[in-house]
């Protein structure tokens, strides 16, 4: 398999850093296309890019993996962007049949699945996941027009071990409208999502480091703000039935009222 991931070529301290974009999607064939090619086309060193098919419990949603033509774009586009590119794109279906119980256990799930592919590279370096959403595109606030993530004198050779938080805006929104979202995440160190709250990341011990919904304005040691690119969330795009879907699934009550159960990460 060594030769399907080609080594980083920069340097720190004689390590090299490794990135994996990691996708969880479900019917994303309006935007998906869009959201690989931005990728490839404006951040260079990229590894290479892991997508998990499959939904998480919501109304009216009963079988788990997509119904729309999500698989077959992302498996075309990804023999174009590894001829193109030299990235691998990995397709990966739902591993049930029934939705994931929540959006944390599919994201769970990706985190896993990226490090076992890693696993089996004998990289000694360290590496990050880059968690994108398959209706969100890079952008660049300073007329670059690609950013090389393995470089020296970039932002992530120095911010290694920290998380990295990107802005994350609306389409449509003005320009203060954005939040802080953690998209940076060290591989091999414990991070998982809270197992019932939504977009909540947590170290090992299941301590805090990172609340999508919480205060922007606290910023967790363990972070650090990238301001070299953002992202931008065509949301409105996925359609009239899915964002019925959606609102109803952020309504649920156990991640939007009071405090939340206990993290089961460790239990599981």
């Amino acid at each position: 398999m060594d030769s399907l991931f080609p080594k980083s070529q920069g340097s720190r301290l004689g390590l090299s850093l490794i990135f994996a974009v990691n996708y969880c999607v479900y019917n994303e064939e309006k935007l998906i296309g869009k959201s690989l090619l931005s990728i490839c086309e404006k951040l260079k060193g990229i590894n290479f890019i892991f997508v998990l098919d499959g939904a998480w419990e919501q109304p009216n949603i009963s079988y788990s993996a997509s119904t729309d033509l999500t698989k077959q774009i992302v498996v075309r586009l990804g023999r174009e962007i590894k001829e193109k590119y030299g990235v691998d794109v990995i397709w990966a279906d739902s591993p049930f049949e029934q939705p994931f119980k929540t959006q944390s256990q599919k994201r769970n799930h990706a985190f896993a699945r990226v490090e076992k592919i890693i696993n089996t590279l004998n990289y000694a370096d360290d590496w990050y996941h880059l968690i994108m959403d398959g209706d969100e595109t890079v952008h660049f606030g300073n007329g670059l027009e690609k950013l090389n993530l393995q470089a020296d004198g970039t932002d992530f050779p120095q911010m290694w071990p920290k998380v990295g938080l990107l802005k994350a805006f609306g389409k449509g929104g003005g320009h203060k409208e954005f939040r802080l979202a953690a998209r940076f995440i060290p591989a091999k160190q414990g991070y998982h999502y809270h197992t019932e709250k939504r977009i909540c990341l947590h170290d090992k011990n299941c301590n805090t480091i990172h609340d999508f919904w919480a205060d922007d304005t606290k910023i967790f040691a363990a972070c650090e703000v990238c301001e070299q690119f953002f992202i931008i969330n065509d949301y409105e795009a996925r359609g009239k039935e899915r964002l019925e879907q959606k609102k109803a699934y952020i309504k649920q009550e156990k991640f939007d009222k009071g405090e939340p159960a206990p993290c089961m990460h460790k239990t599981l």
